[in-house]
C-alpha cells in the first residue's frame, strides 16, 4: 500500500493464504507511512474461517470507530472462526472499546504499539482482549489504555495456551490478566507504572506460568486470586509496588523471586531502563527455565552462573 491516509475499513475481504510459507500479506510500501482511518465499523475484522493473512507495517486508527479497532471472531457460527492471523509492526490506537478483541486461535501479534484504548470508560475496555487459544504475543508495546493493557479470558474459559513475553505493558489502569483457561503463559515481559495490579492469575486460571518479568511501580505487583489454580511463580523481580505479592489461589508453586525489601537495582527506573546493575541480588540466583532460553533483548541466558531473575540478563 503506498503512503497515505484512507478513510478504509477492511472488514472481512481480505482472502486467505494457505500457509505461513503461503500467506496474503498486506503491507505498507517500504518508508511510506499508511494510515487506516475509516469513519464507522471497525478498522480491520476477520471472520468466516479467513486465515494465513499477514497485516505489516500500518496504522489502524479508531480515532472515528465506536467499537472496536481490530476483530478477529467469527460469524454466526463459531466453528468458522478467523485464525492464523498475523499483525506485526503496526501501530493500533484511539479505539473507543478494545485495541484487539480476539476470538480466534493460533494468531500472532509481533511488535505492535497499541495505545489510548478504551474511550468508553466502562472497566471492559483494553488494549488487547484475547478470549482464544494458542495466541502468541511478542515484543509489544502497551501503554495508556483505559483498564487492562491486556486481558486473556473467556467468560466461559477455554482461553489456553497463550502466550506473552518481551512485552511492555505500563500507563494503564491495569497490566496483565492471565484468566479462564489452562496453559496461558507470560515471561520476560516489562510490566510497570499500572495504576491497580501489574500481573493477575485468576478467574479459572490453572497450569499458568508466571516467569521472568519485571514488575514495577504498579499498585499491586503480582495477584492470584481464588480462581487460580496450579500456577508457577518463577524468577520475577518485583520492586515498588504496593503490594509486592498477594497470592489467594490453589497449589501455587513459587520460588526464585526477588520482592520485598531488597533493591534489585536498577539502571534508571524512572526512565524506564530496567537493566541490572553490578551487585544486583537479581544476578545469577534465579533458577534455569528451558522455555526462557533469551531474555527481554534476545540475550541468551544464562550469562554467568546462572539464570537471572527479571527479564534482563547481565
Amino acid at each position: 500500500i503506498r503512503g497515505g491516509t484512507y478513510a478504509e475499513a477492511l472488514l472481512d475481504n481480505i482472502p486467505s493464504g494457505t500457509s505461513w510459507t503461503a500467506p496474503v500479506t498486506l503491507k505498507a510500501y517500504p518508508g511510506e507511512t499508511v494510515t487506516l482511518r475509516p469513519s464507522a465499523s471497525w478498522v480491520l475484522h476477520f471472520q468466516n474461517s479467513q486465515s494465513y493473512i499477514v497485516i505489516d507495517g500500518l496504522i489502524l486508527d479508531a480515532a472515528n470507530v465506536s467499537i472496536d479497532a481490530v476483530k478477529i471472531t467469527y460469524g454466526s457460527n463459531p466453528a468458522t472462526v478467523a485464525h492464523h492471523i498475523r499483525i506485526q509492526n503496526s501501530e493500533i490506537k484511539n479505539a473507543a472499546w478494545q485495541g484487539v478483541l480476539v476470538d480466534g486461535h493460533d494468531n500472532e501479534f509481533i511488535n505492535l504499539s497499541v495505545h489510548n484504548n478504551g474511550a468508553v470508560a466502562d472497566n471492559l475496555r483494553h488494549g488487547m482482549y484475547i478470549e482464544g487459544s494458542n495466541n502468541l504475543v511478542d515484543r509489544c508495546d502497551l501503554f495508556s489504555n483505559s483498564t487492562w493493557g491486556i486481558q486473556f479470558y473467556n467468560t466461559t474459559g477455554g482461553t489456553n495456551n497463550n502466550t506473552i513475553r518481551n512485552t511492555k505493558i505500563h500507563g494503564n489502569a491495569k497490566g496483565l490478566v492471565l484468566g479462564s483457561g489452562s496453559g496461558n503463559t507470560g515471561y520476560n515481559n516489562l510490566i510497570y507504572n499500572n495504576s491497580a495490579e501489574g500481573l493477575d492469575v485468576d478467574y479459572g486460571a490453572s497450569n499458568t506460568g508466571v516467569y521472568n518479568n519485571t514488575i514495577y511501580n504498579n499498585g499491586y505487583g503480582i495477584y492470584l486470586g481464588s480462581g487460580s489454580t496450579n500456577a508457577t511463580v518463577r524468577n520475577n523481580v518485583v520492586w515498588q509496588s504496593g503490594t509486592a505479592y498477594s497470592d489467594g489461589g490453589s497449589a501455587t508453586t513459587q520460588d526464585h523471586n526477588l520482592w520485598g525489601t531488597a533493591d534489585p537495582r536498577f539502571v534508571n527506573a524512572a526512565a524506564g531502563d530496567f537493566h541490572t546493575q553490578l551487585g544486583s541480588p537479581a544476578i545469577d540466583t534465579g533458577a534455569t527455565l528451558s522455555l526462557v532460553p533469551t531474555d527481554f533483548d534476545a540475550f541468551p541466558r544464562p550469562y554467568g552462573a546462572a539464570y537471572d531473575m527479571g527479564a534482563f540478563e547481565r
